[in-house]
C-alpha cells in the first residue's frame, strides 16, 4: 500500500476498495473453512 503515492482525492475511495477487497477474501476464507 503506497499511499504516499495516492492523490488526497482518491485516497479515501483507493481505502474502501482495498478495504472492500480485504474484507471479502476474509469473508469467502471463513466461508470456505466453514463449508470445507
Amino acid at each position: 500500500m503506497r499511499k504516499q503515492m495516492v492523490q488526497p482525492a482518491t485516497s479515501p475511495l483507493l481505502k474502501d476498495l482495498s478495504e472492500g477487497a480485504a474484507l471479502g477474501r476474509f469473508i469467502r476464507k471463513g466461508i470456505r473453512t466453514k463449508a470445507g
